[in-house]
């Protein structure tokens, strides 16, 4: 697995992370099989962006997931979830009740 890592040169933010995978296919049952076999590569990219401080603490406000699966049989399959933030909260009373072992 691969991940790296990317941050806003001037405030240094972390705005994006990518992680990949490649999977080797097995063998086929037979030569033929074998040699059109392709690798299996699935991608999720996240994207950070909106930067708003709240209560002294600089927190992105909006968030952008992209699964990518490129399959053997030479199919990609995509999925996006664009999600943003209405309010952020931080310091919160919990309840002790929370954490007591039932």
């Amino acid at each position: 697995m691969t991940v790296k890592l990317y941050f806003d040169p001037e405030s240094y933010r972390h705005v994006m992370t990518v992680y990949s995978v490649s999977v080797s296919p097995n063998m086929g049952r037979n030569v033929t099989d074998s040699v059109n076999q392709q690798e299996i590569r699935y991608t999720i990219e996240e994207r950070f962006g909106d930067f708003q401080s709240e209560n002294g603490i600089t927190l992105p406000h909006h968030y952008d997931l992209q699964y990518t699966q490129e399959l053997q049989s030479g199919s990609t399959r995509v999925y996006d979830w664009d999600m943003s933030a209405d309010k952020i909260v931080n310091n919160i009373d919990l309840d002790p009740k929370n954490f007591q072992i039932k």
